[in-house]
């Protein structure tokens, strides 16, 4: 690859990384519209009781569901759940704490981002 071609690569690279954060915003902008239509939405539909709303032919149905959905793991809380397990027992439980986290799978990613001054 040649200096024209490397430049031209660059220019197109930075045309690009400029349409995505125009884009970006505007998925942003519609995100929050649509979850302050969800958030009201689901209260209406949660205090009246109703569990489905029929919408125009083409446009099926707007369903409520209710799901749990179980936090993330953290060191406190794995830290918390192993002493209980262990009866207190803080030397067991913090090794069987640091063999886990000490060997969760690593992942390497590669990528090259624009920093843009201000």
């Amino acid at each position: 690859m040649n200096k024209n071609e490397l430049v031209s690569n660059i220019k197109q690279w930075i045309t690009l990384d400029e349409a995505i954060k125009n884009l970006q915003r505007e998925i942003k902008k519609k995100r929050n519209e649509k979850k302050e239509n969800t958030e009201t939405l689901v209260r209406i539909m949660r205090d009246n009781e109703i569990d489905c709303f029929d919408l125009d032919s083409n446009g099926g149905k707007l369903i409520y569901t209710k799901q749990k959905i179980k936090k993330s793991l953290s060191k406190k809380h794995l830290m918390k759940s192993l002493m209980q397990y262990y009866n207190e027992d803080s030397q067991q439980a913090k090794q069987v704490s640091n063999f886990i986290l000490d060997n969760r799978e690593e992942e390497i990613k590669e990528n090259i981002r624009r920093k843009v001054k201000k």
